[in-house]
This record gives structure tokens, sequence and C-alpha cells, in this order.
């Protein structure tokens, strides 16, 4: 019903007003709790992917170990197998290969009078090989240190 003094209109009016600040302030909320979320996650999204990453790398470095065929000098016979994992720039794939290049060596790589091909390799694997801006999203260096193993008697 409405009044000649227009007294309903005015309510419908303030209604109306509420309604929009009140739908305002919920995406304001909405959108700051998300940031907030986002900031939650952001690190356990990185520790994910140097955790992937350190996957990716064993399963390359086993299927390297398997092929070596050489008992007189499995050292040589690995380092010609890792060649074909770098590119045309001489940038392995994934990066990490690297440190394995370096470490290659009769220290690492061992054969027993078994015939049992022993590899050992101290890998460190971070985020910053992950993502090129590690300084502009806030995260601090996040870095996985392990030691790769592979045993297995030669045929």
């Amino acid at each position: 019903m409405r009044n000649k003094n227009g007294t309903m209109q005015i309510a419908v009016l303030i209604t109306v007003i509420l309604t929009f600040v009140l739908i305002i302030t919920a995406l304001f909320i909405f959108s700051s709790r998300q940031i907030e979320i986002s900031a939650k996650l952001m690190p356990n999204m990185a520790i994910d992917k140097v955790y992937s990453r350190a996957e990716i790398l064993n399963f390359q470095l086993n299927q390297i170990c398997r092929e070596i065929q050489s008992e007189e000098n499995p050292v040589e016979d690995f380092k010609k197998i890792l060649l074909k994992y770098k590119n045309k720039n001489g940038v392995y794939a994934p990066v990490e290969l690297k440190q394995i290049e370096d470490q290659a060596d009769v220290n690492h790589i061992k054969i027993d009078e078994n015939a049992k091909l022993t590899i050992n390799f101290d890998i460190i694997v971070s985020n910053e090989s992950v993502q090129k801006k590690s300084t502009d999203d806030g995260l601090k260096s996040i870095g996985y240190s392990y030691q790769f193993k592979f045993e297995e008697i030669m045929s």
C-alpha cells in the first residue's frame, strides 16, 4: 500500500540500497579471504612441484642406470647414456641432471666382484629450478636434498 507521503517508496529504496551494500560487502570479504587462502596454498604448491621434479628425476635416473651394459667401464657407459638427455644448447632436461654429470665417477658408480652395479648420487632439487620468478611471489627457496641409490645385478 502506498501512503500519500511516499513512505513506502523510501522503504523500498532503503531496502534496495542495503541489498547492494550487503552484496558488495560479501564480495569484498570473499575476495580478501581468497587472497589469504592463496597465500597459504602457495608454499604447498611449490613443495609439490619440487617433489614432482624429484620423482621425474628418479624415473629418468632409473632408466639411465638400467641401460648400462658395460661391466668393464660403467662410468663411461653412464656418461654416454646421460648425454642423450642434453639438448642442443647443452642444457639437461631436467636441469638437475647436471649435478649427476658432475658426480659421475668411480666413487659413485661401482661394480663389485659379483657383478652387482651400485650407483649413489647426492641430489638437491629446489623450487628455483622450477619457477623463474622466485622472488616475485614472496616464497623463500625450498630445497629437497636426498640420496639416490640404485642396485642391480648385471646380466
